[in-house]
């Protein structure tokens, strides 16, 4: 059954705990890592577990050098209520199928665009709000079919190691603690910074050879540290606004 709309415009005391700080490193991770493939997911492929939250599915290349002028969205069967963005130029449909287990009920189960065509080289974003489920580590697929006109046609599946199946990795939620955890966290760094600070200044000049090889460790360290504190607090501002 398809359903179609015409859419004219776009619419721990002194560290978070464990699981969550690796969570969070996943995003950046998998961020500086993201392969530069031709559909792909630009959020990093990490949602948090049991929130609402927007992806988008970027596309930059076309089939072989032609225009895209359709892409197709498989939803896996746990995420609910899926709500497609307005692309402008494009016409949004939906597929729906009993829902498993209550087949009086139906679910998304493929979202398509058509329209454009977007050459190839461009880049465009199609954008997806979904309910993820609470299920912290699950891994999810949502296997793309890109179209260029009637002949060409490119699966994003997996099923060729060179066409890989995007995928979202569910990261454990945020909590009050978490936020309290790395609060402190800064604030002892921020400390930490000032000690050096003062103990860089009242060091003499016999002394400062023997020091200064220690002292860049420990700058270069905080450095490193903080960084990894930007990482998490921009994995919060995104876990906030879903």
């Amino acid at each position: 059954m398809k359903q179609a709309q015409d859419m004219s415009s776009r619419a721990a005391s002194k560290r978070p705990r464990l699981i969550t700080a690796a969570a969070v490193s996943a995003v950046m991770l998998m961020v500086l890592a993201a392969p530069a493939v031709g559909v792909r997911i630009p959020e990093g492929g990490v949602v948090p577990s049991g929130s609402t939250f927007v992806i988008h599915f970027q596309v930059h290349e076309g089939c072989d050098g032609s225009p895209t002028d359709m892409l197709e969205v498989t939803i896996p069967e746990s995420v609910d209520n899926p709500i497609p963005e307005a692309v402008p130029g494009w016409v949004v449909e939906t597929e729906t199928v009993p829902t498993e287990g209550q087949d009086s009920e139906l679910r998304t189960s493929l979202v398509r665009w058509t329209g454009g065509p977007l050459e190839d080289g461009q880049l465009l974003e199609f954008g997806l709000r979904l309910r993820f489920p609470d299920d912290p580590g699950a891994v999810l697929e949502f296997p793309v079919v890109q179209r260029c006109g009637t002949d060409l046609e490119q699966a994003w599946t997996g099923a060729d190691e060179a066409f890989p199946v995007p995928t979202v990795v569910l990261a454990e939620r945020l909590t009050v603690r978490d936020l309290i955890a790395l609060n402190e966290a800064v604030d002892e760094l921020v400390a930490q910074v000032d000690e050096l600070r003062t103990q860089i200044r009242d060091v003499d000049a016999v002394n400062l050879r023997s020091r200064v090889t220690d002292s860049e460790s420990a700058s270069q360290d905080l450095a490193k540290r903080l960084d990894r504190l930007a990482g998490r607090i921009s994995a919060l501002e995104e876990a906030a606004q879903g």
